[in-house]
């Protein structure tokens, strides 16, 4: 036992050892007494229908426009927890910008008398389609902005409760792509239809950009990510064209599904904290958090320390002894000021039980 470990043990035997002092209550130990985090709700992936456990199986396409989401819900804690933040915002800003293009379109098509009532009637009608999907795209966007940068942090499962959401916003998404695709392509002919060679030529110019642009986004999601494209919905595949681009680029999705699947699956085990896991390697550390937290609070208040044990383990600070010779301005990154400066005295090698009130 080190030095560290005997001291926290000294201060344990003042107040009685009770796992109540301790802040701890007791139905967050076992019956083998290994410290359970039960403070948080169950993790989605112990749950073999879930859709990140189906995403992962890979052995049948899901053919679900999640699928686009799943790999973020399989980030560490820290990083999905800002990244939702910052993927509905691009949605809600899109949204609300590209509504004015899709006013510009409009304004351009119509600055020409159509001849065609059908054409005409199509182009009003698409334009509408365009402006429905930007403009509840950028409102349910603000929403979801709004409620992930005040509760992703506070929830370690709200990437997964939201990515049936972000699946709706690409579809809305995918939809007002079309849409604004065919109204420009149609404007363009009206403009300039006295004209036939130019009116067919510049659709035609068109065409091919597009073409170029997703010819690349394909490439690149196919070879980055195989896993998400293989659980694409067919309807998708096909109105981006990627059968075509798979052949003529000689791209075997599938080869890399696996590989992909492996990598996610290694990169969750690798930073997830499951409720059934024991704190057995980590009970110093929270002893330690526990310890400075009730002399802090001259032992009145129980202080659940466990998020801060959590950001700890995300920075590998797996234990006490990695604390060792960090000041209280590093620690206090992962927990409050007066906490850290508490633990950094416990840490303390002449820490002696007349230390006790001394973080009061």
């Amino acid at each position: 036992m080190n030095r560290v470990t005997r001291a926290l043990a000294r201060a344990s035997a003042m107040d009685g050892g009770s796992d109540e002092e301790d802040g701890l209550s007791a139905s967050r130990r076992s019956n083998d007494g290994a410290i359970k985090r039960g403070a948080y709700p169950p993790d989605p992936r112990d749950d073999p229908s879930s859709g990140v456990n189906r995403f992962l199986d890979a052995s049948k396409p899901m053919r679900t426009s999640d699928s686009y989401f799943y790999s973020l819900e399989l980030q560490p804690y820290k990083i999905r927890r800002e990244r939702v933040v910052m993927v509905a915002e691009a949605y809600s800003i899109f949204g609300a910008l590209f509504l004015n293009g899709v006013w510009f379109i409009w304004e351009y098509g119509n600055s020409t008398p159509f001849q065609n009532d059908t054409l005409h009637y199509a182009f009003e009608a698409l334009c509408a389609i365009s402006i429905i999907c930007n403009v509840f795209l950028a409102m349910f966007g603000s929403i979801l902005w709004i409620l992930s940068a005040i509760h992703s942090s506070a929830n370690p499962h709200w990437t997964h409760t939201v990515v049936h959401w972000l699946g709706d916003f690409q579809n809305i998404l995918l939809l007002s792509f079309f849409s604004v695709f065919i109204t420009l392509g149609i404007a363009m002919y009206n403009r300039l239809q006295e004209n036939l060679v130019v009116a067919i030529l510049l659709p035609v110019l068109m065409m091919a950009i597009v073409y170029k642009l997703v010819f690349g986004g394909c490439t690149l999601m196919a070879t980055e990510c195989p896993l998400e494209m293989w659980h694409m919905p067919r309807y998708f595949t096909y109105l981006i064209g990627y059968p075509i681009i798979a052949a003529l680029t000689k791209t075997d999705t599938k080869a890399g599904v696996k590989p992909r699947a492996d990598y996610l699956r290694h990169l969750a085990d690798s930073e997830r904290i499951s409720d059934e896991e024991p704190l057995e390697n980590n009970e110093d550390l929270h002893l330690l958090l526990s310890k400075a937290a009730q002399m802090m609070m001259l032992g009145k208040t129980n202080v659940d320390v466990t998020p801060y044990v959590i950001k700890l383990k995300e920075e590998w600070y797996d234990d006490v002894e990695s604390l060792k010779g960090k000041s209280a301005n590093a620690l206090s990154k992962y927990m409050p000021d007066r906490l850290a400066d508490c633990v950094c005295r416990l840490l303390d090698e002449s820490f002696s039980v007349e230390w006790t009130q001394s973080c009061v």
